[in-house]
Order: C-alpha cells, then structure tokens, then sequence
C-alpha cells in the first residue's frame, strides 16, 4: 500500500525512527518504552499505548496509561488463534503491521468471544487495536501496540497500519540493541561476582547497576555504610580515580575505572578496599594475640615499614625498648621476621 505522508507526519515519524534507534541513551529500559509509545501514540492518534519487550527483564508490556497490575496479568493470557490456526503474532510479523480486524480475519467474533479478550483487553480498555510485531528473536519478541479506548468511534486503518509498518526496522534494530547489551552486561557481572572481589558498579549517572556478594558483605558489617555508598557515587558523578572514606568502624579505599561496553554505554566500576582503624585492629591484637596496648602500636609501626629506631623516635623510647616490645611481637604472632607483620595485619 502506498501511503503520503504529510510534513508534519514525516517530522513524526522521524523522530519515533529516532527514539526506537536509541534506547541506550536512556536511564532504563522502561524509559525508553515510554518515550517511543508517547511519539507513536501522538502520530496514530491512538488513545494508549504498549511496547512488548519479553527480554526487558521488567513488566513484558509496558504502558504508560494502564494499570501495571492489570498489565502483569498479561503473560496470563494466551491470545486465539488467526485466521488459518496461524498464532495472531505470527500473522501480524507476517503483515509487519496490521490492525486486530485484518489480523483475525475470518476470525476475529472468535477473538471477541475469548477470555483474552473479556477478561485483559475488554478490562484495560483495548478495544480497537494496531500493532507491529517483530519476527521472534531467540531471547524473546519486541511489539508496539496501539488502542482506542471506545467500543465504537474510531478505528484504525490500513493507512495506520502502512505508517507503522514503517517503523518496523527501527523496532528490530533497537530491541536487538537492547538485547546485546543485557547479554553484555550479564557476562561483566558475572564475571565479577566469580572474582569474590568487592566491587560495586554504576552507571556514569551514579545509579547502581550491580553489587557483588562480597560488596554486600563488606559493607553490611559497618554500620554507617551508607557514608561509603555516598562516597562511591561522588566518586563516579566527578570522576575521581580514588576515593578515601573514614568511618568510626573502618577506612575504605574506593579506586574507579571506567568500562565501555562496546561503545553502547560505560559503567564505572568501583573496587573496595576495607582496613580497619588504629583502634579497631588494637582489639583484635589484644583479643587474639595478646598484645598489649605498647605492642600494639609497635605493632602497627612495623607493618608501615618503620624500623626500631624511628619507632624508637616517635614513641621517645630507647632502641633496646623497641627490639623487646618485638622479640615478645615475634613471639606472640609466632612469627620470625618484621615482613610478615603487614600481610598479617591485612587480613585481620
């Protein structure tokens, strides 16, 4: 069918092709359902909108003017088949677009007759119905369907339908986008959750994406743990590479990268770093090593690479002060050389 299309139509229509071509451009995936079925709602002069995305991970229909409970409901109900047994979604992705009467056919009093329709479409107001649908995918099928809300009075037309045959392409490229980058995503994460590493990722915005176990862990053992998630966030909104935040319990080191995924979309990376403060780890040393409150300051001198007279220094004790406080630090430890100190602190 050949269709023409007004100025300000065309100006529609472009955009909406825009919109479809760019869902990483947006916060989420539900964004950019909402921003294409407003445009596309506009140019069909359609009373409601939904996008079908079964990959979205989210509600499998989105829409903006409809109940996301009554919505949820929608994977509940199987709609009859078309004319010929063929399913109806099948039919449409045959016609790229088509209206509910021309997808039915013969068909359709059956469909009126159905509890897909009674019981979801009739409820929702979805009576008059456009849709494009794309050919199956193997992670699922993207849909976009248009309604009027009335029994009777409007209706779509082939010319409608032709319109939005044209958008079918862009649909087909933006959900294949979509789908990539989930892909994409899901392997990053998974990769680091098998490092056991505590790292926290967000999207260049500062919204989380992701939080290994071993983050979660981290952070729940420290009660104003919502300080470090703040400081995670500062550190990705102005870019700094590291990021150190204090606690009562402990200090944590944030250290950012930047991680492009194939030039879609970056997320930024957050690796942490917990150790434990001066007074913290001097209870653990009393606690599990008996050492006193002298040789737990020495204690922590040595880990920072200081040697018996600096200790000696800093502390205005003599050197042979120092050398007893760590023949009793060796002892206790059971340790035999000063280098095994800090690798022991660091796992404490």
């Amino acid at each position: 069918m050949t269709i023409t299309l007004s100025a300000l139509d065309r100006d529609g229509l472009n955009e909406a092709l825009r919109l479809l071509l760019s869902p990483l451009v947006f916060p989420s995936v539900d964004a950019w359902r909402s921003a294409v079925n407003a445009k596309l709602r506009g140019l069909l002069n359609a009373d409601s909108a939904g996008f079908l995305l079964t990959s979205a991970g989210s509600l499998a229909m989105y829409s903006d003017e409809h109940d996301p409970t009554a919505l949820a409901k929608y994977t509940d109900f199987v709609p009859p088949t078309a004319e010929g047994g063929l399913p109806v979604y099948q039919r449409i992705a045959q016609c790229g677009a088509a209206t509910i009467r021309d997808a039915y056919g013969s068909a359709y009093r059956q469909y009126l007759k159905s509890p897909y329709f009674n019981e979801y479409a009739a409820p929702n107001r979805a009576f008059d119905t456009l849709s494009a649908v794309t050919a199956p995918m193997p992670d699922g099928l993207g849909g976009l369907h248009f309604w009027h809300s009335r029994r009777t009075g409007s209706r779509f037309s082939r010319r409608d339908a032709a319109m939005l045959k044209l958008a079918l392409p862009a649909l087909e490229a933006g959900v294949r986008m979509h789908v990539g980058l989930g892909e994409h995503c899901s392997s990053l994460m998974r990769v680091i959750d098998d490092l056991a590493s505590a790292v926290v990722v967000f999207d260049t915005a500062g919204r989380l994406l992701h939080q290994s176990a071993a983050a979660t862990q981290l952070l729940a053992n420290d009660i104003e743990s919502e300080t470090v998630f703040g400081g995670m966030v500062d550190a990705v909104r102005r870019r700094h590479a590291t990021v150190v935040i204090h606690t009562k319990r402990a200090s944590y080191t944030l250290r950012r990268a930047y991680y492009d995924l194939q030039g879609r979309r970056d997320v930024q990376v957050i690796g942490i770093e917990r150790s434990q403060t001066p007074r913290e780890l001097d209870g653990v040393l009393s606690a599990r090593f008996g050492l006193t409150p002298a040789e737990s300051v020495v204690t922590n001198l040595i880990a920072k690479g200081k040697d018996s007279y600096d200790i000696g220094q800093e502390l205005s004790v003599s050197v042979h002060t120092v050398k007893r406080h760590t023949e009793s630090i060796f002892r206790k430890l059971r340790i035999d050389r000063r280098a095994q100190i800090a690798p022991l602190l660091a796992s404490l």
